[in-house]
C-alpha cells in the first residue's frame, strides 16, 4: 500500500514538471534572454544549476554561453535525445519561442 502510494507521488511530481508553467503570452515585451531567464526558472530550475541556485540532478549550467554556441544550445533543449544521443536529459515540452527564449539566455551565460 505504501509503495502505491509513493508511486503515486512520484507521477503526480513528474507530471507537475512537464506543464509547461508559463505561457509565451507571459513573455511578451521581454528581450529574450529576459524571456528565457522566466522560463529557466519555471521549467528547467528545478534540475540545473545557474550561479549555486538551482537543481543538482542536470549538470550545471553557470557558464554554459562561453563553451556552446548558441544554436547548440537551441538544439539540444529542443530535442536532446537528437542533439547527443544518450543523453539523460528527457525531451521537455516548450513552445518554439519558449526554446529560442532558453538559448538566448543560456547563450549569455558566460
Amino acid at each position: 500500500m505504501l509503495k502505491s502510494i509513493w508511486t503515486a507521488v512520484a507521477v503526480g511530481v513528474l507530471l507537475t514538471g512537464c506543464s509547461s508553467g508559463i505561457s509565451d503570452e507571459a513573455l511578451a515585451g521581454l528581450s529574450p534572454a529576459e524571456a528565457g531567464k522566466k522560463v529557466f526558472d519555471a521549467r528547467c530550475k528545478r534540475c540545473h544549476t545557474i550561479n549555486g541556485e538551482g537543481g543538482t540532478r542536470g549538470p550545471n549550467l553557470s557558464k554554459v554561453g562561453g563553451r556552446l554556441e548558441e544554436t547548440a544550445i537551441r538544439d539540444f533543449v529542443k530535442d536532446p535525445a537528437a542533439a547527443k544521443p544518450g543523453t539523460r536529459m528527457p525531451k521537455v515540452s516548450l513552445t518554439e519561442k519558449q526554446v529560442d527564449s532558453v538559448a538566448a539566455y543560456l547563450a549569455g551565460l558566460k
